[in-house]
């Protein structure tokens, strides 16, 4: 009952020191502004104000209790910088690992089904290409190794592609993912301040 209690009124006293006093800062007031005072130059002078007391660790301002500008902006900027992780986290929903659609049972029953048409269209391409360097070789007997060099290297890589595009088509799918995931971490919220 006594640690209930204890436990209790440290709660409450947790709290009503977060609501009474103002959030604390980790970085020195104006910092940031120090850092891109450049490009503030031609703000207005409650903007800046608004940004010497930006923390870019905590991307959100402390302001005073009367200071209705800044809370203004901490308004707008705190909704700006929810906004934009908010459409990040949703970006990265959206993009596929290969991993769902390599091991979906659709794909692989459409898989089989390409690999055996596949295997069948590359006997046909074989039989024709054979039949090709016959004729050839009955017509013109001295351009005959070029020939078989030509359709025996073109046979060779078709026969290859055909047996790897499974391996291909996840190195693809997974180049997709990585660089989806690149450009969506490169939308970022903590400079959100100098976009305001």
């Amino acid at each position: 009952m006594k640690k209930t209690k204890w436990l209790i009124s440290f709660v409450l006293l947790i709290t009503l020191a977060i609501t009474i006093f103002p959030t604390v800062s980790f970085a020195d007031e104006g910092d940031y502004y120090d850092q891109y005072e450049a490009f503030f130059e031609n703000a207005p002078e409650s903007y800046k104000d608004f940004i010497k007391k930006y923390d870019p660790d905590e991307r959100t301002v402390s302001c005073g209790r009367f200071d209705v500008s800044c809370h203004v902006y901490k308004i707008a900027l705190d909704s700006g910088v929810s906004a934009m992780d908010f459409i990040k986290d949703l970006m990265k929903k959206t993009v596929i690992s290969p991993t769902d659609i390599v091991g979906n049972s659709s794909y692989e029953a459409y898989k089989d089904g390409i690999f055996a048409l596949s295997k069948i269209v590359l006997a046909i391409f074989i039989a024709f290409n054979a039949a090709k360097i016959v004729s050839l070789r009955m017509g013109d007997a001295e351009d005959s190794a070029t020939v078989w060099n030509e359709k025996i290297v073109s046979i060779v890589v078709s026969a290859f592609f055909l047996f790897v595009y499974d391996s291909i088509i996840e190195w693809i799918l997974h180049a997709q993912e990585l660089m989806m995931h690149e450009i969506i971490d490169t939308i970022s919220s903590e400079e959100m301040i100098l976009n305001m």
